[in-house]
């Protein structure tokens, strides 16, 4: 849940109230999504630092040559 909202561009706050509000015993922290949302993106780049994906994507949507 918590990737699919971050793919959705949802801020983090709003990640964790949509989670407490689906259950009520939910004991997840800010820092928990914070930590979800990372490790997602770290996965989503690979072995490349940021600025390498970075160059990555602007290539690949041939904003440069």
């Amino acid at each position: 849940m918590v990737i699919d909202m971050t793919k959705s561009v949802v801020k983090p706050k709003n990640i964790l109230r949509t989670l407490k509000e689906h259950n009520d015993k939910n004991v997840t922290t800010i820092k928990q999504v914070y930590s979800a949302r990372t490790t997602y993106r770290r996965s989503l780049r690979g072995p490349r630092i940021e600025m390498q994906h970075l160059m990555y994507l602007l290539k690949r949507d041939m904003y440069i040559h």
